[in-house]
């Protein structure tokens, strides 16, 4: 098979590849252009995980149209090969001219910046999984430019700041290929990173960082391309997040364990803010949200064993999420961001994206007990993320953001509704904040 170039044709000579005219020539004459070609899923490694992390796709995502139409059509390898490094370049050019900005805190640091522009792909040359796990995002960023304005609830203007414009002209494929792309390269990065959590040390633990705050972006986007309306209880899309979370859930002890090494290097300034919101006296002054925090409060003291004196016991483990979720509503009920309704959703004044890290920073805060909780169906710790989704909307300044909120409490919500009409009541208020019907 010569190359897909067709440079031959064009200046009229014989193509020094050719060996059979039936094999290179379509049977109308034209020859086929590297667009028009499938592109194949990333390349595997010797050994496959047993099970997908993230196969759950959006129903009205269709596959994608060039793959269905060849499916039946062997490809050469060697036209797989460039159609694959074609994406791989599409993707990093993406990331370093967009996707990188897109990170949290990025225009409030030099330090970010330069940390996601320049060290971040610099690591991803040298570790696999932080490779596949920037192509998996960035990846994720383009099916989200690319949506059709019909499958896209949220592309109003404000959401659009951390987008960088939505030129879809330039890019191959529909938005569908792209998800289905991030899918499989997130596959590739679990599965490559499995490797690594036991072996943490001061060369990888900076990636490793890098990793973990890519992989929870995702996972925080993925729900977002749902309609943001309640489905099917089955819910294969929250199950799926769980389980990311759940692979996730180590990290926090490895960077407590490595934190010496880390402040070293280019994360340094991420771990002093974060210490500081850890550290810092704040107070929920919103009546609304500290009502609604001490029912949360309450019910633990009632369905759980509040004298268990285990530090992993029911009660222990919700109590800590529920505290850090009060600290998360307090800071940005107290650095101004939020008005008289605590998590209205985003503001628009001049502090838009602001420090807002601490959000996601619950995440790591609830702790790998409260985690497995989540990933094994548990309803008041389901309840707590759900309140902590709230939060979410004043975040959706940035892309991965978009519709997050309203669609993770509406999957969560149809989690918990059919274990009884109380479930239905206690998640009104979270309903409410996000625009769902109650």
């Amino acid at each position: 098979m010569g190359p897909v170039c067709a440079n031959c044709a064009r200046r009229q000579l014989p193509c020094s590849f050719l060996t059979d005219t039936d094999e290179t020539t379509p049977s109308n004459g034209a020859s086929e252009s590297p667009a028009q070609l499938p592109l194949p899923p990333p390349p595997r490694p010797r050994s496959r995980p047993t099970s997908s992390t993230l196969r759950a796709q959006p129903s009205h995502l269709p596959t994608p149209p060039d793959i269905r139409q060849t499916a039946t059509t062997p490809v050469p390898e060697s036209s797989q090969i460039q159609a694959r490094h074609l994406l791989e370049l599409e993707l990093m050019h993406h990331y370093s001219t967009s996707t990188y900005m897109s990170c949290v805190g990025l225009r409030e640091s030099a330090a970010t910046v330069n940390a996601w522009k320049r060290f971040v792909p610099r690591e991803a040359l040298k570790y696999d999984f932080l490779l596949y796990g920037l192509l998996a995002f960035t990846a994720l960023h383009i099916s989200k430019l690319t949506r059709p304005p019909a499958e896209d609830k949220s592309g109003d203007d404000k959401t659009m700041i951390m987008d960088g414009g939505r030129e879809t002209t330039m890019f191959s494929a529909p938005s569908s290929f792209y998800f289905q792309k991030a899918l499989e390269y997130q596959d590739e990065a679990f599965q490559s990173f499995r490797s690594v959590l036991d072996h943490i040390t001061q060369d990888n633990c900076n990636a490793a960082f890098a990793f973990s705050v890519l992989t929870t972006l995702l996972v925080i986007a993925v729900p977002g391309f749902e309609d943001g309306s309640e489905k099917d209880p089955a819910n294969k899309t929250m199950q799926a997040v769980f389980t990311m979370f759940e692979f996730l859930k180590g990290l926090g002890s490895i960077i407590d364990a490595s934190e010496e090494w880390f402040y070293q290097g280019p994360w340094a300034h991420v771990l002093v803010h974060f210490h500081e919101f850890q550290d810092g006296k704040w107070e929920l002054s919103n009546q609304d949200s500290l009502q609604v925090l001490r029912q949360l409060s309450s019910l633990n003291e009632e369905l759980n064993d509040a004298t268990d004196s285990a530090d992993n016991s029911k009660f222990k483990v919700n109590k800590r999420a529920i505290d850090n979720l009060e600290l998360c509503f307090a800071k940005y009920d107290i650095s101004g961001d939020a008005g008289a309704g605590g998590a209205e959703g985003p503001t628009t004044g001049g502090n838009e994206v602001g420090d807002k890290g601490h959000i996601l920073g619950w995440l790591a805060m609830a702790g790998a007990e409260f985690v497995s909780l989540l990933h094994h169906g548990d309803s008041l710790a389901l309840l707590i993320f759900l309140h902590w989704a709230v939060l979410l909307r004043n975040l959706e300044s940035f892309w991965w953001s978009h519709n997050s909120a309203k669609a993770l409490v509406a999957e969560v919500a149809s989690m918990l509704h059919p274990r009884g009409s109380e479930w239905e009541h206690r998640t009104m208020w979270a309903r409410e904040k996000v625009g769902l019907p109650w």
